[in-house]
């Protein structure tokens, strides 16, 4: 039996849905970005700008937090909440709705990407069939990005944008220019959602100039185009921080010294084996770790990720039959294959102007998957007009990993029913969170948790109190608490409490130590312990959760008292 498109994209919605079913009657679980972004939408619609209050707080604990721009994320999924909210939707209907959208359309669009991959092979055999069919049987089941940030569409538009670039250039269409508006709206929607958005940016238009040619009349009509999509977004960007307050929220990128941006660039680097994931993503953590493993292992490791990205276009363009940059940026399988050496190369230059390490989180490459999957599947494919003794190795070694893959993932699949350790792991892939002890539910997860509820209940019968918590979602996004009085432990700025105060302490503690003490998450997997409250009167347990590892603390400043906070920490790694 032929597999066709139709029937290809067919398998890949029905996997899908069944994962967004599967999400949607599970209660909504919360990260850091969404509550943060959803209490700026309040505030939007309160008339005070796409603002939040600061989670660092001021040098006095006691001192209500004062509202400040939020600049750390875009104000696209801001606006999204904002509409829903304004039309009676709940947090977690936002929350849902966000997500299965972006499954949908993403597994749409790597579908129809997945096509130009799959179909030279889908004439081979019956084997090439069975392989493209478990891949989009297996894939959206087990590696559909979870649904607690706004990842999942940045993820999902990733296959349009590259589709809408290549169709623009297609020489059967040569006055068509709504491709090149499309391509322009979703760089538009990413940059919205994501500052990483800039990136699709970037090599939309770098694949528009290439694909132009020294035809200039062509390019700036498609880039006019382009820019008559995009530029809106842009607009709707700057009109949120001309809305917002003066103050800044979490700046993404600061200003740097030549110095500093060297070692910041020496530094990101050494990261950039990290850039593995897009192709190990779907393998056991053993191994996964131990390809986008950094400063464990010897400087050979870089220099083979160095070198197989830098090979891998080459190698590729080569197996595919393309030869001049104009011709191969008008094959949607060479743009797409370009991103795995463009997007690490970008996060590392990003790295440079900012604080954090872009080009070592995982995250990052979220959008390349599962791309790496196609690619292999065409270098597989066996082909008369290559049989050079490298192409040989590369078919074998390409058809061990598809079929390594399609093993991994049919495993797993199978195990999804099976009780105990052994299915959960995969259920919780499968619903892109561990909360998945209440399904079906369509509350939000933090409702089940009765340490939480307990702080919650608290806060609004003693609405003057100050929480200080390492867990700030579970609060963040209620509009039945003073958020002003909602304080981060991570990046807590304050050094003093002045009195009258009522403080309430509510962490998950992650490291033993005093009663005073709390611990929270910093990047990279590192555990910090602070003494910040050891100098608070009268600081007793108010009650305290085994089951959650969650301790509730209570302390009264008296009027007129002044009682300096221990700034000083100790880092502890997470084992």
């Amino acid at each position: 039996m032929q597999l066709s498109k139709n029937r290809l994209l067919c398998v890949w919605l029905c996997s899908a849905a069944v994962v967004s079913l599967a999400r949607v009657f599970n209660t909504a679980d919360l990260g850091y970005e969404l509550p943060t972004q959803i209490q700026a939408a309040q505030q939007f619609l309160a008339g005070k700008g796409v603002s939040i209050y600061s989670l660092a707080g001021d040098d006095d604990l006691a001192k209500p937090a004062s509202l400040c721009a939020l600049t750390h994320f875009p104000a696209g999924y801001s606006f999204y909440a904002a509409a829903l909210i304004a039309m009676g939707a709940s947090l977690a209907t936002i929350i849902k709705l966000y997500g299965a959208t972006g499954t949908i359309v993403g597994w749409l669009g790597w579908g129809a990407l997945a096509w130009s991959f799959f179909n030279p092979g889908l004439q081979r055999g019956a084997l090439w069939r069975w392989i493209a069919c478990a891949a989009a049987l297996f894939t959206p089941l087990l590696f559909t990005p979870p649904w607690q940030d706004t990842d999942i569409l940045f993820w999902a538009i990733t296959p349009w944008i590259l589709l809408c670039v290549v169709r623009a250039a297609s020489d059967d269409f040569p006055s068509l220019r709504w491709f090149d508006v499309a391509a322009g709206v979703l760089c538009g929607v990413s940059l919205l959602l994501r500052h990483a958005g800039l990136f699709f940016v970037f090599y939309a238009a770098f694949l528009i100039i290439c694909q132009s040619g020294s035809r200039l009349k062509l390019l700036l009509a498609r880039m006019a185009a382009f820019a008559a999509g995009l530029l809106p977004f842009v607009a709707l960007q700057v009109y949120a921080r001309c809305i917002s307050p003066a103050e800044s929220a979490l700046d993404v990128v600061r200003p740097a010294g030549l110095r500093t941006v060297a070692e910041r660039l020496w530094e990101g680097l050494w990261l950039l084996p990290t850039a593995n994931f897009a192709a190990t993503w779907w393998m056991p953590h053993q191994l996964l770790n131990f390809f986008t493993a950094t400063r464990q292992h010897v400087a050979g490791l870089l220099c083979l990720t160095l070198a197989g990205w830098i090979m891998l276009l080459p190698i590729f363009a080569k197996r595919i039959g393309y030869r001049g940059l104009i011709t191969a940026s008008r094959d949607v399988r060479l743009a797409a294959a370009g991103l795995f050496v463009s997007l690490p190369l970008f996060l590392w230059v990003w790295t440079a102007f900012a604080d954090y390490l872009y080009v070592g989180d995982e995250r990052y490459y979220i959008p390349l998957l599962p791309l790496f999957v196609l690619i292999v599947y065409a270098l597989a494919v066996p082909d008369p007009d290559h049989s050079s003794k490298m192409e040989k190795w590369i078919r074998r070694i390409g058809l061990g990993y598809l079929v390594a893959y399609v093993c991994s993932a049919a495993i797993s699949v199978a195990l999804l029913p099976m009780p105990g350790e052994a299915g959960l792991g995969r259920r919780v892939k499968l619903m892109g969170t561990p909360q998945i002890h209440h399904w079906p539910s369509m509350k939000m997860a933090y409702e089940f948790w009765p340490a939480r509820n307990y702080v919650a209940d608290f806060l609004k019968k003693n609405p003057e109190t100050v929480l200080v918590t390492n867990h700030e979602e579970w609060f963040y996004p209620d509009p039945g608490i003073d958020q002003s009085r909602v304080r981060r432990l991570k990046g807590l700025r304050a050094t003093y409490v002045s009195g009258p105060a009522h403080i309430l302490i509510a962490v998950q503690d992650y490291s033993v130590g005093p009663l005073q003490s709390v611990s929270w998450f910093e990047h990279y997997g590192q555990v910090r312990r602070g003494d910040y409250f050891h100098d608070l009167p009268e600081i007793r347990l108010l009650k305290k959760f085994p089951e959650e590892n969650v301790k509730v603390l209570e302390s009264r400043i008296p009027e007129g008292t002044r009682i300096a906070l221990n700034k000083e920490s100790a880092e502890v790694e997470m084992k």
